[in-house]
């Protein structure tokens, strides 16, 4: 599946709750996939951007995959959707897990482009108990900021040099329609990448390390 995957529950890209689908300039999506994912949403499943403190629970509203369907919220659509425009937020979420719903939450950032990065999230390890945006107390937390990459020159023309602080399973390279253009698994802290193939262009490079997925924009000369 094209896109970014945010795994709660699950190990794998393969079958991730969450996909962050970034399809700039067409409408970007916080897509529910498998254990019943669902997200905090509002008007025509436009993903709510909640303020800190705010509860997510079961009197929330969410748009949901149920009985193994899919759901789509729109994060973002330009002239149509832009309460995330260059904004950080909390995107409430919930996932099925061993039969129980767990509540959690998500800090996003958002460009006017659509690129976004993921700070970190969290979910209440407690099942069936509503969990608070930003709560790092009674929950299980998963902090990006632990796990860095960098990378260098940008604008690159035909190599992209990694430098990588913490254990990454993969570095992958979308284009602006989400279509996967360049997929490595780093086997050292410093990597470079050949970018001869790709067209000038932007593009979003994506690392993904213990289920957590950084993501920054890349611009190709």
């Amino acid at each position: 599946e094209m896109g970014y995957p945010l795994n709660i529950f699950t190990s794998s890209s393969d079958d991730a709750e969450f996909y962050i689908q970034n399809y700039y300039p067409f409408p970007s999506f916080f897509a529910c996939f498998g254990n019943n994912a669902g997200v905090v949403t509002h008007g025509e499943d436009f993903v709510s951007r909640l303020q800190e403190n705010t509860s997510i629970g079961s009197a929330s509203s969410f748009t949901a995959a149920v009985n193994g369907g899919l759901a789509f919220p729109i994060i973002q659509q330009e002239d149509v959707y832009t309460e995330w425009e260059n904004q950080v937020g909390y995107v409430g979420i919930k996932v099925e897990h061993q039969g129980n719903v767990h509540y959690g939450w998500v800090k996003l950032g958002m460009n006017a482009d659509n690129t976004f990065t993921l700070y970190e999230y969290a979910y209440q390890a407690s099942p069936n108990t509503s969990i608070v945006a930003g709560d790092r107390g009674a929950s299980a937390l998963s902090d990006v900021s632990k796990t860095s990459f960098s990378f260098y020159p940008n604008p690159a023309k035909d190599v992209l040099n990694l430098d990588l602080n913490g254990s990454f399973e993969s570095v992958a390279i979308y284009d602006m329609l989400g279509k996967q253009v360049l997929f490595v698994k780093p086997d050292s802290d410093t990597q470079s990448l050949d970018l001869s193939s790709l067209t000038e262009g932007v593009y979003v490079i994506s690392a993904v390390s213990n289920r957590k997925t950084l993501t920054e924009k890349l611009i190709v000369e």
